[in-house]
């Protein structure tokens, strides 16, 4: 499944909304919290380590959830 180029378009397009929304009010839209679900205590905040298995190094939220800075480099035209 991960291979499927449809995989890949809808993901992309889910990662361009997010940016949309994250720019339509930059500083407060960058705040990431969340709780993993509500059987689970524990939350998720910007210094949550996402676990990349054998893929790449594992990534820290606050490190990637601007497309600008940090591990990423991008931007998408409006």
């Amino acid at each position: 499944m991960e291979s499927d180029p449809l995989f890949f378009l809808h993901h992309a397009q889910l990662d361009r909304l997010l940016w949309k929304w994250q720019n339509s009010s930059p500083t407060a839209n960058k705040v990431y919290n969340a709780k993993i679900s509500k059987d689970v205590k524990q939350t998720l905040s910007s210094k949550s380590v996402i676990e990349m298995g054998a893929l790449a190094k594992n990534v820290v939220v606050g490190d990637i959830i601007d497309t600008k800075g940090g591990l990423l480099c991008y931007d998408y035209d409006d």
